[in-house]
């Protein structure tokens, strides 16, 4: 298991500037050049190199850039917009090169978090994945890492009817470290909160809700979810360091400090886990980063501020890895 870090000044305010603005330009661009409309637009995602897909039996990741690979998702209203692959979005990449070249963006990204993240771990392997993220909701309690094969498929009637190969995929990696580097976050108490549980497979887990009732996901990728009633075993191992406990109450309120609404992470969704940490956003150019096995989720905070147009949540979430 790789140690947790925490880094203040990992990127300096020079760099963190110059990242800022492309992704101020990119938004501006996205908003007046291809949306073209007067609305308020909320980037949420700009990933340059592709990693998130809906058919996972050919996945093809690579640290490599590729045009039809860059993934945008952006919020107006009540309206989640992912234009990846239209051949009008990969016109507007084309078109805007003269003021962004996303390319040359992708390459100096990567350059410079391979070269500082090398300055401060030496477990990690290479820059594998990195996207700049303002994700304005509560992630799910979750891993990340690898992913199970067919991970949007029904649940099977009984899970020892699998075997290895119905889950295993992405032989030609092994993943190492994933993290957060704070760019513009509102509040610098936000954060992530570590526990000490891990899985090898990109799961969620909440044992007090039913499959269906997970606040974000609902009723997608059942095959990811440790629900209520389920086994902590599952794809030929299980949740390390369960504690088969209710979470410490301490523990909770410390989580909770930063949001009033205890509706939002309550105590019965922690059951099982025990906390290692709470890593915060502190200033701009603080990076943390964990093993990608362990169990993990966004601090919470109060659902205004999903609601709010001028406070920002702004990072570079990155993963690294090992090819084998």
């Amino acid at each position: 298991m790789l140690e947790t870090k925490h880094i203040n000044d990992f990127l300096s305010k020079s760099e963190v500037d110059e990242i800022v603005s492309a992704h101020v330009l990119y938004n501006k661009l996205l908003k007046e050049e291809y949306i073209k409309t007067d609305k308020h637009v909320h980037l949420v995602q700009f990933q340059t190199s592709g990693f998130w897909f809906l058919d996972d039996l050919d996945l093809d990741r690579s640290p490599k850039f590729e045009w039809d690979k860059v993934h945008t998702e952006y919020k107006i209203d009540d309206d989640w917009i992912m234009p990846d692959k239209k051949p009008e979005f990969l016109q507007f990449l084309q078109d805007i090169k003269p003021q962004l070249n996303v390319e040359d963006f992708h390459n100096h990204l990567f350059d410079l978090l391979n070269s500082k993240i090398s300055e401060v771990v030496s477990d990690h392997g290479e820059l594998y994945w990195c996207a700049l993220y303002d994700i304005p909701y509560n992630f799910e309690l979750h891993c990340d890492g690898r992913d199970v094969k067919r991970k949007r498929d029904p649940r099977p009637d009984n899970w020892d009817d699998l075997k290895y190969e119905d889950w295993h995929h992405e032989d030609n990696i092994q993943y190492t470290r994933q993290g957060l580097i704070n760019l513009d976050v509102h509040d610098s108490h936000d954060g992530t909160c570590i526990f000490d549980q891990s899985f090898p497979y990109s799961m969620y887990v909440d044992f007090s809700k039913d499959m269906e009732e997970f606040p974000v996901l609902k009723k997608q990728k059942p095959k990811l979810k440790f629900a209520k009633g389920d086994s902590i075993e599952r794809y030929g191992t299980e949740i390390a360091k369960f504690t088969h406990k209710e979470f410490d109450q301490d523990d909770h309120d410390y989580i909770m400090e930063n949001c009033i609404d205890e509706s939002v992470w309550p105590i019965e969704a922690g059951y099982g886990l025990s906390l290692e940490q709470i890593l915060t956003f502190d200033t701009p150019g603080t990076m943390y980063s964990w093993d990608t096995t362990k169990f993990h989720k966004t601090r919470p905070f109060t659902e205004k501020f999903q609601m709010d147009e001028i406070r920002r949540r702004l990072t570079i979430a990155f993963t690294c890895g090992r090819f084998t």
